[in-house]
């Protein structure tokens, strides 16, 4: 059996296209990787100039309020109720509404002359609680400010922090 005959490449016929496979062979990134990253750095252009649009776009949708608009505002802030800490506390705190009604009539009827603080006091019933954060008494040994030095023994006697 007789072995298939050569077939001459395309290239070998056509000068130009013999010429540009030869420097492909020879050199692929400037006929493969300058292409390649030329797209990116246009997209790159490209896509900064369409987020530009969009956000001059997003720029125009927002409008200045004319001065009735103004007064308007004004007017619905004069009518809110003030903002009282107490009152958010104990809504958070709480479920129950009647409880809440009854702390807040309590708590605004009281004057700060009336109510004694004592760092000392012991509370009882969580209902008494007035909001006042109590210190409690540090241990013996035990720092004002920071922690213990790793290097000696901490307050509690034969542990180590470190």
């Amino acid at each position: 059996m007789a072995l298939l005959p050569r077939k001459r490449l395309e290239s070998q016929q056509n000068p130009y296209l013999h010429f540009i496979i030869r420097h492909v062979r020879h050199r692929p990134v400037i006929f493969f990787g300058l292409p390649f990253i030329s797209t990116l750095l246009v997209g790159s252009v490209m896509l900064s100039r369409l987020t530009q649009t969009r956000y001059d776009y997003q720029a125009t949708r927002v409008q200045s309020l004319n001065h009735a608009d103004k007064l308007k505002l004004d007017q619905d802030q004069a009518n809110r109720k003030p903002f009282d800490l107490r009152e958010e506390y104990f809504k958070l705190s709480q479920p129950e509404a009647s409880q809440l009604v009854s702390q807040l009539q309590a708590s605004t009827q009281e004057t700060p002359s009336s109510t004694p603080h004592s760092k000392s006091k012991k509370i009882k019933n969580w209902q008494d609680w007035d909001g006042e954060q109590v210190r409690v008494q540090r241990p013996a040994g035990a720092p004002e400010w920071g922690g213990v030095d790793p290097r000696t023994q901490s307050p509690e006697i034969g542990t180590r922090l470190v």
